[in-house]
């Protein structure tokens, strides 16, 4: 599990970027986004403050482009779907 940090300032394009605690590039004014196993959950958390975010280039990169972090997210929500439920046999 690492420690992530949502950068308060935005990019110049307006977009708060997602750093992971040990990242050379997390900046110093930041929120703490608490302990995640994978930049996907802690990029959900920032977007609930900052829905312009994005994973940084060099510590999430699997959550840098906007359509990366949509894929993953999507890829992260069917896999919580179970198992279709059968109607029950009345008999």
């Amino acid at each position: 599990m690492h420690r992530y940090y949502v950068n308060r300032t935005p990019c110049p394009d307006g977009v708060h970027e997602v750093h992971r605690a040990d990242c050379p590039f997390v900046p110093f004014v930041r929120q703490e986004l608490g302990l995640h196993r994978h930049c996907v959950t802690a990029l959900e958390t920032a977007q609930r403050h900052y829905p312009h975010s994005r994973g940084c280039f060099w510590c999430s990169k699997a959550c840098h482009s906007s359509a990366q972090a949509g894929e993953a997210v999507g890829k992260r929500n069917r896999r919580r779907i179970g198992p279709r439920r059968l109607p029950a046999a009345h008999g």
